[in-house]
């Protein structure tokens, strides 16, 4: 028996799941031509999904569980919480996570060695493969810019106290006059959602609703669409989920591009404090 992980992404996580679902009972060469695969690594998905308790094994068949079913069914319904929930049963992702709890904010390298002291077989591969699960999912973020990886917490510490501090790390003045530079929204993003563990979403809604309510003491300010300081040496990962007729289709991009905040129907890259008390 296998002990360490299998590298599957989560894609093929789904589509084979998908594929569980309508089909009942299938073999490894069906899932290969499901998949446009070679059986061999067919098989090796199909067995590591039923590591995760998403399909059952008799003999050389295959078939979807319970669990299965009710995995898609939150995919299908963006519910990504409810996915890290029932991932949780997965030894691998239980460990992982609850080790980058225990040392967050970590690099991928702090991961691993922490990963190594664990009772299974980690590795540096699965150890990547479950950083792309957590982001994909939302479990984890990582901060582009000190490439550390932290757990989504929807912690207690208020917006606008974390802002300032945040702010005026980045703030950072030169010159004789020593004048107020703007800093980039996407840096202070990262920063801030590593601190209060949030994700990039809930900075989004916070940041708008804070500079809507203090008009005047907060400005904002647009940048060039070619700007090179909207591009990261760290890539942003997404994912976005289609189902049409016989097909589960589940696109997992990677954004070099940072953005900033768009209110109405124009887009802001920079923010600037000009002084006073902030509305809550």
């Amino acid at each position: 028996m296998r002990e360490t992980m299998r590298p599957v992404s989560l894609s093929r996580v789904v589509e084979t799941a998908y594929f569980g679902e309508k089909s009942k009972i299938f073999t490894s060469q069906d899932l290969a031509e499901f998949l446009s695969s070679s059986e061999r690594r067919a098989k090796e998905v199909a067995d590591e999904m039923v590591n995760i308790g998403l399909l059952t094994q008799s003999e050389v068949n295959y078939s979807a569980t319970p669990k299965c079913i009710k995995f898609l069914g939150y995919v299908r319904n963006n519910e990504w919480k409810n996915v890290h929930e029932l991932m949780m049963d997965y030894s691998f992702y239980q460990v992982f996570f609850n080790n980058l709890l225990s040392i967050e904010p970590a690099t991928p390298d702090e991961i691993l060695t922490s990963l190594l002291t664990s009772a299974l077989p980690f590795n540096q591969t699965s150890r990547d493969v479950l950083c792309d699960w957590g982001e994909r999912i939302g479990s984890i973020q990582r901060n582009i810019f000190s490439n550390q990886y932290f757990a989504i917490q929807k912690g207690d510490q208020k917006f606008i106290p974390v802002f300032f501090e945040i702010y005026k790390s980045l703030n950072v003045k030169s010159g004789l006059s020593l004048r107020q530079r703007y800093v980039e929204i996407p840096k202070v993003r990262e920063f801030l959602c590593q601190q209060i563990r949030i994700s990039r979403d809930d900075f989004d809604t916070k940041f708008i609703e804070m500079c809507m309510k203090n008009i005047g003491k907060i400005e904002l300010s647009g940048a060039p669409v070619t700007t090179y300081a909207k591009k990261s040496a760290k890539k942003v990962k997404n994912v976005h989920f289609l189902e049409v007729s016989d097909k589960i289709t589940m696109t997992l991009s990677s954004n070099q591009f940072l953005n900033g905040v768009t209110i109405g129907q124009k887009a802001y890259y920079y923010v600037a404090y000009h002084g006073g008390e902030l509305n809550d």
